[in-house]
């Protein structure tokens, strides 16, 4: 199974047809999406190579927490705003809901049920974009919970994802 957005159509269809030239049983399928947005305020600057932008099924809460912190989310901005896009395409969709932890003097933790909800709060000013991404982080982190006790019960898990790294380092250094 290979996970495209829409923009990459004719891979997709090339790898179909490349699977029936050699009379494969079975054919490749393909789910197409919408491209999400690089959670950088200027992608085109940032050296892509560089893990720390972005978001692995590994990363820990530190990482996590780490990469976070250089999301782009701009205050009241809700058109372009890359951590916006993430929470509607993921959060939602995963959750049906957001909920925001009031991290300085406001009155309290608010629960959003829709991202049309979330957008007003946002433009208004009554969730800030700091409590956006706390909550867009520790969404993630639920998210991505059971593939980290995944790994730490399973030692036949963590023994290849160990070498996988080692394989990564390796060619990394080359």
């Amino acid at each position: 199974m290979w996970l495209f957005s829409i923009d990459q159509r004719n891979a997709c269809m090339i790898a179909r047809s490349y699977s029936e030239n050699l009379k494969r049983k079975n054919k490749p399928i393909i789910l197409l999406h919408n491209i999400l947005p690089s959670l950088l305020e200027d992608p085109e600057f940032q050296d892509i190579a560089d893990p720390g932008h972005t978001i692995f099924m590994e990363d820990d809460v530190t990482a996590l927490s780490y990469k976070m912190k250089r999301v782009f989310c701009p205050p009241n901005l809700t058109l372009g705003n890359p951590c916006l896009d993430y929470i509607k395409h993921v959060i939602f969709p995963w959750f049906g809901k957001l909920e925001v932890v009031h991290t300085e003097g406001k009155d309290g933790n608010r629960t959003f049920a829709s991202m049309e909800e979330l957008i007003l709060g946002y433009e208004s000013g009554v969730v800030d974009s700091a409590n956006v991404k706390l909550a867009f982080e520790m969404a993630l982190n639920k998210i991505l919970q059971p593939v980290h006790d995944h790994f730490r019960d399973n030692s036949r898990a963590m023994a290849l994802f160990s070498s996988l790294k080692k394989y990564k380092r390796g060619r990394r250094q080359a």
